[in-house]
């Protein structure tokens, strides 16, 4: 007879590289969101303050993390998503330092000036929208079908808040906003493509789970998002760094997208979202 321990499945915990431990921390948006946000303030000539920084960071942090946390608060064992299965082994200390995070955002965004208050606060309204969406059983499976559009748009918009609120909105500025937002889009899309069995064993909805097809049109998006960001150069030579930083990241996911679902691959997709660092002076 075979050995009953044998009969049983056991979860071996890998040894983790150090290339993952940003995406582990949620580390990783944070950065990406930072660098954007100071090369659309050098190319509008917008001043970013050093609380600007912080609180971009630690707001990003605060709602990847906390959407990390709510993912894994039900599970009971072990599951193949590095970065959930480590938000469920240390779900007890990461809320207690979500918790002091927040604590840290509130003091520092109480120092802001009155109008930057009330649109952050406008902002987190929408941001709660979301969470109350994906995480309510009632409506989060009918939220899911859009989860991916919602979360790019969502992170674009707040990547930029402090320029967007301080700048007029021309016709080129609305056309790279779009650009980047749907780089955003289709980069939280490529992912969850690639996650759809993890997320089906998590129980959680995607776009990338209803629209099969969806890995074939990642070239024609890369496409719109060029476009866009050239037609914004043509327009106004101000925002020439921005579209060669869409441009080249657009080019970059869409090549990643065309390989099967692996954890560095995962990690290259938020990477190959740092572009703007070659334009930063």
């Amino acid at each position: 007879m075979k050995p009953a321990l044998t009969a049983i499945p056991m979860f071996t915990a890998q040894p983790r590289r150090w290339w993952l431990w940003p995406n582990l921390l949620s580390l990783d948006a944070p950065l990406v969101a930072l660098v954007w946000q100071e090369l659309w303030a050098q190319c509008l000539a917008v001043e970013i303050s050093y609380l600007h920084r912080a609180l971009l960071v630690l707001a990003t942090w605060l709602a990847y993390s906390g959407d990390r946390l709510l993912d894994v608060r039900h599970l009971k064992g072990p599951v193949d998503s590095p970065r959930h299965e480590f938000a469920r082994c240390h779900f007890y200390v990461l809320s207690k330092l979500w918790v002091v995070a927040f604590a840290l955002a509130v003091v520092l965004g109480l120092q802001l000036p009155l109008h930057e208050i009330i649109c952050g606060l406008v902002l987190l309204l929408v941001l709660g929208a979301y969470f109350l969406s994906h995480h309510s059983q009632p409506i989060r499976k009918h939220a899911g079908n859009m989860k991916e559009m919602m979360a790019g748009l969502i992170f674009a918009f707040g990547t930029i808040f402090f320029v967007v609120i301080q700048v007029p909105h021309t016709p080129a500025f609305v056309l790279v906003f779009v650009a980047w937002a749907a780089l955003c889009c289709m980069n939280c899309l490529t992912i969850a493509w690639w996650d759809r069995d993890r997320d089906i064993a998590m129980r959680q909805h995607s776009l990338a789970q209803y629209w099969n097809a969806a890995d074939h049109w990642f070239w024609l998006w890369a496409v719109m998002i060029m476009v866009l960001g050239a037609s914004a150069w043509a327009m106004d030579a101000r925002f020439a760094p921005i579209a060669a930083a869409l441009l080249l990241s657009a080019l970059a996911l869409t090549e990643l997208a065309r390989g099967k679902a692996t954890d560095p691959r995962r990690v290259l997709a938020d990477v190959v979202l740092l572009t703007p660092i070659l334009f930063l002076l």
